[in-house]
């Protein structure tokens, strides 16, 4: 797992390296924590928490299949 999210983590920061640099979005710097190699803080820790709590829902609904099946 720990795999799967580094190489996400990679995809998507060039991903929003790219869209940074051609100017396809921007952020309001008010509302921003700060800033880390020209990226809000924020989309690192988005980029970081979505892919472990979609994983965290996959595993979760996978226990509780294996149950209601030992159920019936």
């Amino acid at each position: 797992m720990l795999i799967t999210i580094l190489l996400l983590f990679v995809i998507f920061i060039g991903w929003e390296f790219f869209a940074l640099y051609y100017s396809l979005w921007s952020w309001n710097e008010s509302e921003l924590i700060g800033r880390l190699f020209g990226l809000p803080i924020g989309e690192y820790l988005y980029i970081i928490f979505v892919p472990l709590m979609g994983f965290g829902l996959y595993e979760l609904v996978g226990e509780l299949i294996k149950k209601n099946e030992k159920v019936h």
